[in-house]
């Protein structure tokens, strides 16, 4: 029909066919307003060309509808042969007709080759589902976003389908308050991985275990120096690396700068002997230059030290320590140096405090080995015991397991030249007391009584005072012998006394046997008594009355045949009735096989 000047093709669609799919597709097609652009369009072009037959292609310039099958209800479309209808699909392809012709239809709705120039917005909706950019595989540069510029252009980011990688030309801008969100509740919600795909930075997302893990070093080139101190906190937030938690490090590091603490956790140790404080190091801690502790230091370790070099505390050089030392294990050894340079006190005590024999050891080994002590005023040493009588004492040894030694005290002075010996204990088991040319040796004892015994306990000679009365009850023992069944002994008696306003002495010699109560046992009950007297002489002023009698009474409470006392007793018989308590300075020797004398 000619229209106003114009040729208009009438343009019908074929009659609906319900059991043709294609065109109950198409029907539901014709509700987009997509489909009826498109319809308007060819429309207008076909109004503007003459009507031609159907034929396999269509020559350039003109728009006819042709098909490779003239059955078909909805005939393929060709354009000006630069668009494409196919149609049985629908798809429409934009390029050249020996691209795309009823031998080779376009495979997507809508398909361009060569560049597209949208000059509005390219908006998805998901009418039909879920949408998607799809590139082509095995491409190194599947889809690239580059502008324009024609002096340099640049290329922002380009899709690699053959390493599948997105690949970034260009900085990364987040503009605003914008996030970087990582794939929720897993090891690796988010990685950052060198080319080679080995991961250099790992965002951990796990529920209660989030964290970052870096795979390579972290090298921190700030300047920003730490300047916060226990005292003072002003900078506590400026430093190269800042962390308001813990922080864990596998192996080792290396500082250049000092390390500061401000943590006042003092060091403490708990009941399982774990340690704690403000810095905790579960290895060893080597120091090249001096360690300085303002306050305390504690080493719990309870190796025993060597001559190796071992023990809890080793010191290559020597040490100074200007406050008390304690040095001990336990309580059966420990050892004690009490230094003191300001008031009088000892400037070192050496004091062991626990229960073993052995509680101090001084000991030097080798050929020519030695201990000396010297000091410039005296030196002391004292054995003493708290515990029962008898315990106690010093003990010195001369002599060892190989052969025996010599145990000498010597003394020395201007006068004498060198060291003298004044007591020596020979190698022979000799005893020499030598003392100065008109000098005294002198055997004292504190208190009345002086004991000496000699030859194995066969001679023991006693020194006492004692008040006697005039009365054999109540005077007390001169001197108590103990004897074993059958055992004999001689005992001289020495005494002298101021008796009666006159001085008088006894010599006396005694022969005490143990004879189980028989005779001649000393007996004190007989009449006269029997004594064990051999021989008596007594001294005394001519005006004085009365006279010194000896007695000796067996104690037989625990049977006459067993070991028993024999107590020698001094009185005043016959004396004036003037006569009162005197005391008399005896000497007491016994000689023989028995067993004490006190």
């Amino acid at each position: 029909h000619l229209l106003a000047g114009r040729w208009v093709v009438p343009f019908r669609h074929p009659p609906f066919d319900p059991g043709d799919t294609r065109m109950r597709s198409r029907s539901r097609g014709m509700k987009r307003h997509g489909f009826v652009c498109i319809s308007l369009v060819l429309g207008l072009l076909f109004a503007y060309a003459p009507t031609a037959q159907s034929q396999p292609y269509a020559t350039s310039g003109v728009i006819i509808p042709v098909s490779a099958n003239p059955s078909m209800t909805r005939p393929d479309f060709s354009a000006v042969g630069r668009l494409w209808i196919d149609g049985v699909t629908g798809n429409v392809g934009v390029g050249d007709l020996a691209l795309y012709n009823s031998a080779v239809a376009p495979s997507s709705r809508l398909e361009v080759d060569g560049d597209a120039q949208i000059r509005g917005d390219l908006r998805f909706n998901d009418v039909n589902g879920a949408n998607a950019v799809t590139v082509p595989g095995s491409a190194p540069a599947a889809l690239t976003i580059a502008d324009d510029d024609s002096g340099t252009p640049t290329t922002y980011f380009t899709i690699n389908s053959v390493s599948k990688g997105t690949e970034i030309h260009a900085p990364l801008r987040f503009v605003g308050d914008q996030t970087l969100d990582a794939t929720p509740n897993l090891p690796a919600g988010l990685e950052v991985t060198d080319g080679a795909g080995n991961a250099m930075l790992v965002f951990d997302t796990q529920t209660g275990t989030s964290n970052v893990i870096g795979h390579v070093p972290v090298n921190v080139i700030d300047l920003t120096d730490a300047c916060a101190t226990s005292v003072d906190t002003a900078c506590v937030v400026k430093a190269s690396v800042v962390t308001d938690g813990g922080l864990v490090v596998g192996k080792k590091t290396f500082m250049t700068g000092t390390l500061r603490v401000a943590d006042l956790t003092d060091a403490s140790t708990d009941v399982n002997g774990d340690v704690d404080g403000a810095v905790r190091i579960a290895g060893g801690l080597a120091v090249e230059k001096s360690l300085h502790v303002k306050e305390k230091i504690r080493v719990l370790s309870d190796e025993d030290g060597t001559s190796g070099g071992g023990g809890a505390l080793f010191v290559e050089g020597g040490a100074s320590v200007y406050g008390y030392v304690f040095l001990g294990k336990d309580t059966g050894h420990s050892l004690m140096l009490d230094t003191d340079f300001v008031t009088t006190a000892n400037a070192v005590s050496i004091a062991a405090t626990g229960n073993d024999d052995a509680g101090i050891a001084l000991t030097s080994s080798g050929t020519n080995g030695g201990i000396s002590l010297a000091a410039s005023e005296t030196v002391t040493v004292t054995g003493q015991s708290d515990g029962s009588p008898g315990s106690g004492g010093v003990t010195l040894i001369g002599g060892g397991a190989s052969n025996a030694g010599v145990v000498k005290l010597q003394q020395n002075s201007a006068a004498l030249g060198s060291p003298t010996d004044r007591i020596v204990v020979g190698a022979d088991g000799g005893v020499t007391v030598s003392v100065n040319a008109g000098a005294d040796f002198v055997l004292n004892s504190d208190g009345s009584a002086t004991r000496i015994v000699s030859h194995n306990g066969r001679v023991v000679e006693v020194s006492k005072v004692v008040s006697i009365t005039a009365s054999a009850g109540t005077t007390p023992a001169l001197a108590t012998i103990t004897l074993n069944a059958n055992q004999a002994v001689t005992v001289s008696i020495t005494a002298h006394l101021v008796f009666d306003a006159a001085p008088a002495a006894l010599f006396a010699e005694l022969a005490i046997g143990h004879f189980s109560g028989n005779a001649p046992e000393p007996d004190p009950t007989l009449t006269p008594p029997r004594t064990g007297v051999t021989r008596a002489n007594f001294m005394k002023g001519d005006a004085v009355a009365g006279t010194l009698e000896l007695l000796v009474t067996p104690d037989d409470s625990g049977g006459a045949g067993v070991s028993k006392d024999f107590v020698i007793s001094l009185y005043a018989a016959g004396a004036a009735g003037s006569f009162t308590t005197a005391d008399v300075t005896a000497v007491v020797r016994a000689q023989g096989n028995f067993v004490a004398m006190q």
